[in-house]
């Protein structure tokens, strides 16, 4: 009979994705990086506690644009958006976001009909993803792209063997 050693020394287990978290009251909805159903496995949450979403506004997005031609298309100030996730209000109001986000997709399509592909700097707009898509008919790319791609790189989905 052969027996399976385990190791101990963690209180959870079975998570390859760990993800840091803003110190939040604002709700995540599915799609969300903050919600745990967003992703088909089980990831493990980390708040950073005091980490304030109007606290690291700004800190950028990391590639130049002088590497890769970029077009920055935020939410209107007196948006809804920007007041609860930023703002970190905890209510929303789900028919508002839906209207800004198709209005801001349809106004960067309209500005720049040349673009090749949209990619969602704000993790909060992951639950949109899909509408972004069929509005724009563009490849929309968000950190949850890259959570799925970092999970099914460690732990590798089984076909055949």
């Amino acid at each position: 009979m052969n027996f399976v050693k385990f190791k101990g020394g963690y209180t959870n287990y079975g998570q390859t994705i760990g993800i840091l978290m803003l110190d939040t009251i604002f709700p995540r909805l599915p799609g969300d990086i903050g919600n745990a159903e967003t992703f088909d496995f089980p990831v493990k949450y980390k708040i950073v506690k005091g980490a304030q979403p109007n606290k690291i506004m700004g800190i950028g997005v990391g590639w130049s644009s002088y590497d890769i031609p970029v077009i920055i298309k935020g939410m209107k100030e007196d948006a809804i958006f920007p007041s609860v996730f930023i703002g970190n209000k905890p209510d929303l109001d789900l028919e508002i976001l839906n209207y800004e986000i198709k209005e801001m997709t349809e106004e960067f399509i309209t500005e720049n009909p040349d673009a090749g592909a949209i990619i969602l700097e704000c993790t909060n707009m992951c639950p949109f993803t899909r509408m972004i898509h069929d509005i724009s008919g563009l490849p929309v790319f968000d950190i949850n792209n890259l959570v799925n791609f970092i999970h099914y790189s460690v732990k590798p989905r089984k076909y055949i063997i």
